[in-house]
């Protein structure tokens, strides 16, 4: 079975995609899940497109994913390493690497934390599925007991994101948003951290 998730910084997962059978790809079980029609649909809530800070460039909100999945507006995936990459291109993918880190680690502490995963469900398929949404939303209420200080899920967006300091935003092709990002992450650009470098050459 097929288990696709969004999770936030805390490693919350947001939402899932569970059920498809293994011998589908996952960019297939994507394209099958609920989410791609509601990106379409505006059902997502995600927030307007607004300013990188530092810079009046406005691009809009996105899902940091797997290099599996295509490029588009509400999907950043790195550049490719099988291309010469340029000096914004590895600092993108870099910075794009430690944005996947939430979900890497929400997948390897849920199997680490749930020994039942450590071998494989012998149980029907719906109970199957029952006891993987079950350790998720255990996974979720545990996470948020041990940090009462967490934003809840339902509380919109925090206090401090001026939704109405946004910019025009003027529609960009999926590669324009990534290279724009990159820009903002290299040397000079307004996102640039120092300590960053030293990975990336």
């Amino acid at each position: 079975m097929i288990l696709l998730i969004i999770c936030d910084a805390d490693r919350r997962i947001l939402w899932f995609s569970l059920g498809d059978y293994g011998h589908l790809s996952d960019t297939s079980a994507l394209a099958h899940s609920s989410l791609p029609r509601k990106l379409a649909n505006g059902e997502c809530n995600l927030p307007a497109p607004r300013a990188l800070p530092g810079t009046d460039v406005v691009l809009p909100h996105f899902f940091v994913c797997d290099e599996i999945f295509a490029l588009k507006e509400n999907f950043m995936k790195p550049y490719s390493r099988r291309l010469g990459l340029s000096e914004s291109q590895k600092a993108f993918n870099f910075r794009h690497s430690r944005g996947r880190m939430p979900s890497e680690c929400t997948f390897g502490g849920v199997d680490k934390k749930w020994e039942i995963l450590d071998s494989p469900l012998r149980f029907d398929l719906e109970v199957t599925k029952d006891v993987l949404v079950t350790i998720m939303c255990l996974n979720n209420y545990l996470i948020t007991d041990a940090n009462p200080e967490l934003q809840d899920f339902g509380a919109g967006l925090p206090e401090d994101f001026d939704v109405e300091a946004n910019h025009a935003y003027q529609p960009l092709a999926p590669n324009a948003i990534r290279d724009r990002l990159a820009q903002f992450f290299s040397p000079g650009g307004a996102g640039h951290l120092p300590w960053q470098d030293q990975y990336i050459h």
